[in-house]
């Protein structure tokens, strides 16, 4: 065996040692963070019923909630980097050939571990300062301490993990090089250099101005997020790096010190696993087929009715899921195989599936709009009001443009069987129980009998509640819905964490105040100002998942609107819906992707054909809502003139 070959196999079986501790670590805690979900969710219930019919409300909740919501995060960060749950732009690192692969994979992962150690190193050192100031929560007494520690052990986890794969990508190039070593140089000299960079600038006396930096610093992130690096470590890093280079080493330490705690330990975040789990619960609970098959009955006889039935559907399920590429996936794989068993043209099928699945994240509880308001500050209800008449407009849209392409081409949608009323009313039974959960939840909301936080855990309860009661769970079901709950969860704040330190270095380098002055100084109509943003937002949901391009664009968007004077609220409708256009958008769509996933005999480029006329319709949708606004704003606001008369 030649020297490179020995290498390689010591290499993969240090990586297995490794993960033989790690992994089952991992699949521990994030089994603890599934269970503290739920625990969420079932203390805020509590707390409702108590505040509400005996007046008394639980003392300190809100604080017990904000500990266990770091706690769900860190105890499933390095779960979700054991799946790949950390999402990343991997239209483009699919190509690449494999030595290239494993070259961008193992730079990335240097800079991941680099960035988990020096999360974990500020989080551990956060709570030495937190024992010696005896931080302790206001209502509770409950110490600061624990948690941090916590924080950090997830920290370090999550660097153990990346650091298993890391090994694994150099056992790997062993193999695969014919001069391994000289490989390995190169890749070690690149994460470093890209680690350095601020220092050796400052070494070599490079003086660069701030706002130059700034954009330096968002080429060196386009370059990283499209090189395949996760989101959240390719914000996170180009931050730490222009922070470093603007200020010093302490100022990366010290914001470090106050984001990644601070960023998880938010109550009003709370609403984001609630509702996650609401929609997973929902899933795993098997109601998505029984939308499909009522909606299948109440069309039945009409042309492309199996069509607008997945469409209705579609919108249906949106009010549990949360979220486009899992609405479109379940639809699919419910409605698909049934339009092909009646001769459906594959075209239609696949458009309007995929399509439909952009309901997902544009009708409440939607993830978007969560992501939204936590970014820019807005209410979540009003937020979910917003998105309703919105979302009914774009879902009649659809059905309408199923049936002119029927009235265009009988062929294409076969009308299926034809049913009695009878049936059609006893249909109606199958989807009681999302009837009544979108009843309590928005209906409790609007009325103002809960607040959004607690609207989602009122809504986790109730999939609990029905899937038991129907016997729709089973054990590991029920655990896989909670652990996927806390991998979304982990994923979503981890990005959220990067995008803290990234603002930072954006406000020090004032990239978005001199961006806003240079939009001003166009002198441009405001619509103007908003049709190019748009575009902007079409192009990105091409290429990346909804919640980290919310994330990673709406600091520098958003005060740009809010100067033009748009609402921010219909504009929260609005980028969400052009962002779902995106997803649907050639060359690169993802819900088109996930379609293709499902359907795997049938050729991209059938499935781009189908979703043409509903993107027309989108289009449509979008100026009907830029001329009148008061279809979104109608229910938020008044929801403001029921507060007032109460």
């Amino acid at each position: 065996m030649s020297s490179p070959e020995k290498a390689s196999a010591a290499l993969e079986s240090v990586a297995q040692s490794f993960n033989r501790v790690v992994s089952p670590i991992s699949n521990i805690s994030v089994w603890i963070s599934g269970a503290l979900v739920f625990l969420m969710a079932a203390l805020t219930m509590v707390d409702v019923l108590s505040r509400t019919l005996f007046n008394k409300p639980f003392a300190g909740v809100m604080e017990i909630e904000q500990f266990m919501l770091a706690m769900v995060v860190f105890l499933a960060t390095a779960h979700t980097a054991m799946k790949n749950g950390h999402v990343s732009v991997d239209v483009l690192r699919r190509k690449y050939p494999k030595k290239m692969s494993l070259f961008v994979s193992s730079v990335s992962d240097i800079i991941f571990m680099f960035f988990a150690v020096m999360m974990g190193w500020s989080q551990a050192r956060k709570s030495i300062e937190s024992i010696r100031m005896n931080e302790v929560g206001l209502i509770t007494g409950i110490p600061h301490y624990p948690i941090l520690l916590l924080t950090a052990f997830g920290c370090i986890l999550l660097f153990l993990v990346v650091l298993v794969k890391f090994l694994k990508y150099q056992s790997d190039a062993l193999k695969e090089f014919a001069r391994p070593w000289l490989w390995i140089f190169w890749m070690l000299l690149t994460g470093a250099g890209l680690i350095l960079a601020p220092e050796t600038l400052k070494i070599i006396s490079i003086d660069i101005d701030p706002l130059v930096v700034g954009i330096l610093g968002t080429v060196l992130l386009m370059v990283f997020l499209f090189a395949g690096v996760p989101i959240a470590v390719a914000i996170g890093f180009t931050g730490m790096v222009g922070i470093w280079y603007l200020q010093d080493w302490e100022s990366v330490d010290s914001i470090l010190k106050m984001t990644v705690y601070s960023s998880v330990s938010e109550y009003l975040f709370t609403v984001l696993p609630l509702f996650v789990g609401m929609g997973l619960l929902s899933f795993a609970a098997g109601l998505s087929k029984n939308l499909y098959n009522c909606f299948h009955r109440i069309f039945g006889g009409l042309k492309g009715s199996l069509a607008m039935a997945s469409v209705v559907g579609s919108a249906a399920f949106a009010s549990l899921c949360g979220d486009s590429m899992a609405t479109a996936a379940t639809m699919g794989s419910v409605a698909l195989p049934e339009m092909r068993r009646h001769n459906y043209d594959t075209s239609m099928a696949t458009g309007c599936l995929a399509a439909g699945g952009t309901l997902g994240i544009l009708i409440p509880p939607s993830i978007g709009f969560i992501i939204y308001a936590m970014i820019t500050e807005q209410s979540v209800g009003k937020l979910f009001m917003a998105g309703i008449l919105p979302g009914i407009l774009l879902a009649t849209a659809f059905c309408a443009v199923i049936c002119v392409q029927c009235k265009m081409n009988p062929a294409a949608g076969p009308p299926g069987p034809r049913t009695p009323i009878i049936e059609k009313v006893v249909a109606l039974k199958g989807i009681w129980p999302i009837l009544l959960m979108f009843l309590v939840v928005m209906g409790g909301l609007y009325a103002g009998f809960f607040t959004a936080t607690e609207a989602g855990a009122v809504g986790l309860c109730s999939a609990v509640v029905i899937g038991f009661l129907l016997r729709r769970f089973t054990r590991q079901s029920f655990i896989e819905a909670l652990i996927t709950t806390a991998n979304v969860t982990a994923m979503v704040f981890t990005v959220l964490i990067g995008v803290n330190v990234l603002n930072y270095f954006i406000g020090l380098s004032e990239l978005s105040q001199r961006m806003t002055e240079f939009v001003a100084a166009l002198a441009l109509s405001r619509y103007w100002v908003l049709t190019m943003i748009l575009i902007i937002y079409i192009i990105l949901g091409c290429l990346m998942a909804i919640i980290p391009m919310m994330m990673l664009t709406l600091p520098m968007i958003f005060p740009i609107i809010t100067d033009l004077g748009f609402n921010p609220i219909w504009f929260g409708v609005i980028m969400v819906l052009v962002m779902e256009m995106g997803m649907i958008t050639p060359p690169i769509g993802i819900n088109v992707f996930v379609i293709a996933g499902v359907a795997r005999d049938i050729p991209m480029s059938t499935i781009f054909k189908g979703v043409t006329l509903f993107l027309i319709a989108m289009i449509l949708v979008i100026v009907v809502l830029i001329i009148f606004p008061d279809i979104a704003l109608v229910l938020p606001n008044s929801m403001e003139t029921l507060a007032a008369l109460e």
